[in-house]
C-alpha cells in the first residue's frame, strides 16, 4: 500500500471522526437546550405555585387570632347591650307608660324618616320620660298608646319597654353570632391543623 492511499484513508478517518464529533456536539446542544427548557418550566411552575400558595401556618394562625378578636368584639357588644337590660330586670319594677311623641330622624342611609317613641310614666308621683333606642318606619307605636315599661327602682329615670325585642334582641343576636362564629372558625382550624394542612388554604 503506497503512501497516497494511506493518506487518503487517514483523511477519510479524520472526516468520519469530525462528523461524529460534530454530531455529538449537536446532540449535546439539543439535550442541553431540552434540559434548560425543563428547568425553566419547572421554575415557572414553582413560581406559580408560590404565587397561589396560601399564607404560611404562622400567617394562618395570625389570621385566626384576628378573626377571634372579631368574636371577642361581638361578645363585648352583646355584653354592652345586655348589661343595662340585666340591671333593669334585676332591680326593676313595671308600670304603664304612655306614648307622648314620635321622635323623627333619618335612617342609617341618610333617608327620611324613621320614628322612635317617647314614653312618659309616673313613679311615686314624679313623671319621667325616655326615648326608645329602636326606631322604625312605619312607627311601632302611636301617640297615646299605653305600653308596659320596666324601670330601675334605684334610678326610676332608667327605663325600657318591657319586651324581649326591646331588652334582649340585640344582645341575643350578637351573642349567638359570636358563639356560632367561634365554633365554626376554631373547629375548622382544629380539623385542618390535625390533618397537617394550613388553617386557611387559598387553593
Amino acid at each position: 500500500m503506497d503512501e497516497d492511499k494511506i493518506e487518503k484513508m487517514a483523511r477519510k478517518q479524520e472526516e468520519r471522526i469530525n462528523k461524529v464529533l460534530e454530531y455529538s456536539e449537536k446532540m449535546a446542544q439539543k439535550h442541553e437546550e431540552r434540559a434548560n427548557r425543563i428547568i425553566e418550566q419547572a421554575e415557572i411552575e414553582q413560581a406559580e405555585r408560590e404565587r397561589h400558595r396560601g399564607p404560611s401556618l404562622l400567617g394562618n394562625l395570625l389570621l385566626l387570632a384576628l378573626f377571634n378578636l372579631m368574636v371577642v368584639a361581638m361578645a363585648a357588644g352583646a355584653l354592652w347591650f345586655g348589661w343595662p337590660s340585666y340591671t333593669i330586670t334585676s332591680n326593676g319594677e313595671t308600670t304603664m307608660a304612655r306614648v307622648i311623641a314620635l321622635s323623627e330622624s333619618t335612617d342609617g342611609d341618610g333617608d327620611c324618616c324613621v320614628y322612635s317613641p317617647v314614653f312618659e310614666y309616673t313613679v311615686n308621683g314624679r313623671r319621667h320620660t325616655f326615648e326608645s333606642l329602636n326606631s322604625s318606619n312605619p312607627p311601632a307605636y302611636r301617640v297615646g298608646q299605653e305600653v308596659e315599661v320596666i324601670y330601675n327602682i334605684n334610678n326610676p329615670s332608667d327605663a325600657a319597654v318591657n319586651s324581649f325585642s326591646e331588652l334582649w334582641l340585640v344582645a341575643t343576636m350578637l351573642c349567638g353570632a359570636a358563639i356560632v362564629l367561634a365554633v365554626v372558625l376554631n373547629g375548622l382550624a382544629f380539623v385542618r391543623m390535625r390533618s397537617g394542612r394550613p388553617v386557611f388554604d387559598s387553593d
